[in-house]
């Protein structure tokens, strides 16, 4: 299927496929730990990524600093002490996927957020930035995107940007029509 072919592209963007057991050279790898290597070890990390398979090579790549996981392979208890360990500074980096990360939970205590790799759904993505960006939040959060060039992971960020700025167009609208409709009133 064609949604089939376009899962598998975006797991060979981030450098694996296990399930065909092929493994190719990642330069997102290369290009987080870089980006690591500038983050001062006293802020917090929140890693978002979409498949299981990239989880080992993210874990590599930030060798030095302490993380956990959130994903939904997790249960309820060991959901609930990864996000108390981040919160409560025994965890440096947490590496999270958005749709379980990214919803109705509050990390302000990270001042970087970095996409390792995005999905298609606007929703998740808006939530999961939304949790740096709560109330309390005292710091600069910086926001990071590992795009490669010529990869699906390009039309998957213009596919992001064209319904946030639809979405942004429905929002204006709708106010514009809220106030014509007050003033008839």
């Amino acid at each position: 299927t064609v949604l089939g072919f376009l899962q598998n592209l975006r797991k060979l963007a981030t450098g694996r496929n296990k399930e065909n057991e092929v493994e190719v050279s990642n330069p997102k790898i290369e290009c987080l730990k870089e980006i690591l290597l500038d983050i001062p070890a006293d802020k917090k990390i929140i890693i978002w990524h979409n498949f299981h398979n990239e989880i080992e090579d993210i874990a590599k790549a930030i060798a030095g600093r302490s993380f956990d996981l959130l994903n939904g392979e997790m249960n309820e208890k060991q959901k609930i002490k990864a996000i108390h360990d981040f919160k409560n500074k025994d965890l440096d980096v947490l590496i999270a996927t958005q749709p379980v990360g990214g919803v109705g939970l509050n990390f302000t205590e990270a001042e970087v957020n970095i996409y390792f790799s995005n999905s298609f759904n606007l929703i998740d993505r808006l939530q999961s930035m939304a949790r740096s960006h709560r109330i309390g939040q005292e710091k600069q959060v910086t926001i990071y995107d590992l795009t490669l060039k010529g990869t699906i992971d390009e039309r998957i960020m213009s596919s992001l940007e064209r319904k946030e700025d639809f979405f942004t167009q429905v929002v204006e609208a709708s106010k514009k029509n809220k106030e014509e409709v007050l003033n008839y009133v």
